[in-house]
């Protein structure tokens, strides 16, 4: 049987255009440690 894993998941409410919500989301990838990420799952609601 495969490892579960925790979600994390975020919801925002920041009414951002289309680019600046990429924007958002690529300095948060930008922001987890590697190790962060193979450890969760993250999932970002917009």
């Amino acid at each position: 049987m495969a490892e579960r894993r925790p979600i994390i998941a975020a919801n925002w409410k920041m009414h951002k255009t289309h680019l600046e919500a990429i924007q958002a989301v690529q300095k948060l990838s930008y922001l987890l440690d590697q190790g962060d990420a193979e450890r969760v799952e993250v999932v970002i609601c917009p």
